[in-house]
């Protein structure tokens, strides 16, 4: 930033142009003053006015809900944002803990002088110094042991300069040997009763050497940075890699099927098996020694070496096959050091698997990425399925079970594990019907003759006597006998570290929820669903469990590309009378209108109108005309187009009609067809044969067109910059099925649950503005933002970068409608041009390319 540039404030916020004129308010944040943020070249104005606004929301708590359209270097200014403020807090803390110490002890003597206290002053004088000392000393400590981590991280670093800087031991072969000679040993029938079973974290937490339980000792504020995919993690952690803020101390968290490095495990291919086999290699009683990469020593030093630089995923697996460790385990030993930590939703939106990976909230910021889907995400989180095969299977091992330690166990022991029994014969009762149902847990509870069994008193039956971790391990021991005499028929996905019983207990504790904020949606098998009958719990109300999260961290951030409707995702996501302060940022496009082309195409070459709502989208007529407007297209758009179509079925149907009637013939002439894959391991190997294609000039083609589906692998964190993405179609509008038991109970839900209106009040630049919700039925509301926030990510792929430009065409009629059109991001409100005919569009768009061909290229 110059240094005689003005300060910022949001005025793009509010919808005005942006005022340099008018100074923060010092009066609205405290100690307010123009902030220098260290940058990788010079931020655009808009990302100098998210840095300041993103500073001062952390430096005052609360939420805050920042919107910044894809492509105008969010990622960055939330990096540089952030650890300015987190550097700012580190220093300011060390001098407040240098300086406390005495001065706290003088006032506490004052108070102590001038509250007429009975203690004589000598006294109280030598109270007051000892108070000093311990606080000095215990200061001191605090300091001597962050230097002596930071000093082993620092010689980490220089570790990786090693090809291979941890060996394995002729001791560890021996001990291999000796393990592979001798007998597994059984766990005793002792050992399966409840009371003393000690799970693979307990053996974990045994292991934690002296280095270990300082480093918990020491407290280290953070960051805790979270996104929807890897993809999204790894583009966010190149921008930190090249920002001034390279040397923070960050890890990244995964899962075992990303970071293992053991070839043998990951060769088993799904994550099930893979979770599987590394917890049976770390069991101390496991054939072969258990697994090479799990040694204290070289898994401690790869933790130090995690946090001496910046690293993505596959570097990391790199470093932990150089240092014969694991990677999986070596970051989350790092956490405590660490100042950023970066991780995928489910880690830290789910409070259990936030406690297992050792994550803290408390004190720390939390900053939410991609955060369009924020609510669905949570409530996808929280809701839990039983399947009939897991219950069976339950069912008959909790049975066994009883059976052989009937005599041993306690009477009280006896009475809840009958009482899971008869839940579980219930449940498979419930599925026995042949009817899709769906009801409130109280409805559900009665239906199936358990209201009568206290619930609250069962599930803490399972956590204290750790049944579902002793059946697990009786049905282990005698396999053949629990799975009616099979050794093992589990598929890929079951574990045997996993216990069915763990899902029956995790489903209990959703029965536990408040009446009004889930449903029991009742699946079985049948012609409406082909697949295995099961029973769901459907949370409603995601702000139950960001309750928690909100409730304990120093600040929240929610970011994305589109946070519209604000006021719906704050009345949604902020539970209970308190509120937290609330800060709001919204800003345009860098990229500047006449290099985007934005209309609807109501109609087709012959005149046909694009409507491919439910009724009209399979029509033959209504696809060929399709498939004449993107022939046309193409004909003038250079380079890459990318198509998007609601759905995966509908996209096959589509290229099923075109591949018979010569469409696709037609467009293989002019451009290189390439179509999204289903499953998530095609999608790189797509995504390099697109890039390349659109280079490919081979008989007179003029580029590639990509197929894509809304919702699908390509249509979030994918960057079609330049000429991977000079058009963007919209095929329709991707509404979920109105039908849909899940959806309809959401949607009545909003419609009763919601107040007639909320006010929120909302730091906004130096302003305090009131946000009120939206008027109307909530949940006709929800299911157009659910359609149209999807739409806006999908359009979002194109436009990346300050010189980028584009066409964007959606192709139905329905965008003219002004509930619809309503629901665009602003800056393509702000170009869109009126509906045109098809033939004046073509040559709209020809002209388009053809001036923006003529300009010379200028640089990102």
């Amino acid at each position: 930033m110059a240094e005689d540039a003005p300060p910022k404030i949001a005025a793009a916020a509010r919808g005005k142009k942006e005022d340099v004129s008018c100074p923060r308010d010092a009066a609205t944040v405290e100690g307010a003053q123009r902030l220098e943020f260290p940058f990788p070249g010079r931020p655009y104005a808009i990302q100098e006015q998210f840095m300041e606004e993103l500073y001062h929301t952390l430096e005052r708590g609360g939420l805050g809900v920042f919107e910044s359209p894809t492509g105008t270097g969010k990622s960055l200014s939330l990096i540089c944002g952030a650890l300015k403020w987190l550097k700012d807090f580190e220093a300011k803390e060390l001098e407040e803990a240098v300086s406390t110490a005495p001065a706290g002890c003088d006032t506490h003597e004052k108070k102590k002088d001038s509250g007429g206290s009975s203690m004589p002053s000598w006294v109280s004088e030598q109270v007051a110094e000892i108070a000093a000392a311990t606080q000095t000393a215990a200061v001191k400590e605090q300091r001597d042991k962050m230097k002596a981590r930071l000093e082993k991280i620092k010689e980490a670093r220089v570790a990786l300069a090693q090809p291979r800087f941890v060996k394995k031991s002729k001791a560890d072969d021996s001990k291999g040997a000796a393990a592979r000679a001798g007998d597994e040993e059984s766990l005793s029938d002792s050992e399966l009763l409840p009371g003393d079973f000690h799970s693979d974290e307990e053996r974990d937490k045994e292991s934690d050497d002296e280095a270990q339980k300082e480093e918990k000792d020491i407290h280290v504020t953070k960051i805790l940075y979270c996104s929807r995919t890897h993809s999204q993690i790894g583009q966010f952690v190149s921008q930190l890699q090249s920002s001034p803020y390279a040397d923070v101390r960050a890890v990244l968290l995964a899962s075992r099927a990303s970071m293992c490095v053991n070839e043998e495990v990951r060769a088993l291919g799904s994550l099930g098996r893979i979770n599987d086999k590394c917890l049976d290699l770390q069991d101390k009683k496991s054939k072969g020694g258990g697994c090479a990469y799990h040694k204290q020593a070289s898994v401690g030093l790869l933790s130090d070496n995690v946090l001496s630089t910046v690293q993505d995923l596959e570097q990391l697996v790199d470093r932990g096959k150089a240092a014969i460790a694991c990677p999986y385990y070596a970051t989350r030993r790092a956490i405590p050091m660490a100042q950023l930590v970066l991780m995928p939703y489910n880690i830290l939106l789910h409070k259990g698997t936030r406690e297992a990976v050792g994550l803290r909230v408390e004190g720390n910021i939390v900053i939410v990425d991609e955060a369009h889907n924020l609510l669905e995400t949570i409530a996808g989180i929280h809701s839990q399925t039983l399947g009939l095969a897991a219950l069976r299977q339950a069912r008959l091992q909790v049975a066994q079970y009883l059976d052989r330690y009937k005599s041993r166990l306690h009477p009280r022991n006896q009475r809840y594990i009958n009482q899971i029994i008869f839940l579980i014969d219930a449940l498979l009762a419930r599925l026995a019907d042949k009817q899709t149902t769906m009801c409130a847990v109280g409805a559900f509870l009665m239906q199936c003759r358990i209201d009568n069994i206290n619930l609250f008193k069962l599930s803490t039956y399972f956590e204290q006597s750790e049944i579902a971790k002793k059946v697990l391990g009786f049905a282990n021991k005698y396999a053949a006998a629990a799975q009616g005499g099979v050794a093992d028929h589990r598929d890929d996905e079951q574990s045997s570290h996993v216990s069915t019983l763990s899902a029956i207990h995790s489903f209990l504790t959703t029965l536990t929820n408040p009446d009004s904020d889930g449903r029991i949606v009742v699946q079985p098998q049948c012609a409406e669903n082909p697949d295995e009958p099961k029973i769901k719990y459907v949370l409603l109300n995601p702000g139950l469990h960001f309750a928690s999260i909100m409730a304990s961290a120093r600040a929240v951030i929610v970011a994305g590309g589109t946070m519209a409707p604000v006021s719906d995702l704050l009345s949604q996501l902020l539970v209970g009378p308190t509120r937290p302060k609330i800060t709001l940022f919204s800003c345009g496009h860098i990229v500047a209108k006449e290099n985007i082309l934005p209309f609807v195409l109501t109609a087709g070459p012959a005149g046909r109108a694009f409507n491919f709502s439910f009724q009209h989208r399979d029509n033959p007529e209504l696809l060929a005309e399709l498939g004449r407007a993107f022939i046309n297209v193409c004909a003038v758009v250079p380079d890459g187009v990318v198509a998007f179509f609601p759905s995966y079925d509908y996209e096959e149907r589509v290229w099923s009609t075109w591949e018979k009637t010569g469409v696709l013939e037609s467009l293989k002439a002019r451009k290189h067809v390439v179509r999204e894959p289903r499953k998530q391991s095609g999608v790189e190997k797509t995504l390099r044969d697109y890039a390349r294609l659109v280079e490919d000039r081979s008989s007179g083609k003029t580029g590639a067109l990509l197929l894509s589906v809304v919702g699908g692998k390509l249509s979030e964190g994918i960057n079609f910059k330049d000429h991977l993405g000079r058009c963007v179609l919209m095929v329709g509008l991707p509404y979920a099925n109105v039908k849909s038991p899940e959806l309809v109970e959401k949607m009545k839900y909003l419609a009763s649950a919601a107040p007639p209106a909320q006010t929120f009040r909302c730091h906004q630049g130096p302003a305090m503005i009131e946000l009120a919700t939206q008027q109307g039925d909530a949940g006709q509301a929800y299911y157009e933002n659910l359609c149209m926030k999807a739409v806006n990510q999908s359009i979002g792929r194109a436009i990346r970068h300050q010189h980028d430009y584009a066409a964007i065409v959606l192709l139905d009629e329905r965008f003219t409608q002004a509930r619809i059109a309503s629901r665009l991001p602003d800056w393509i409100k702000g170009s869109m041009v009126p509906p045109p005919a098809f033939g004046p569009a073509i040559g709209m768009m020809a002209r388009f390319f053809r001036d923006r061909a003529a300009r010379p290229p200028l640089a990102p």
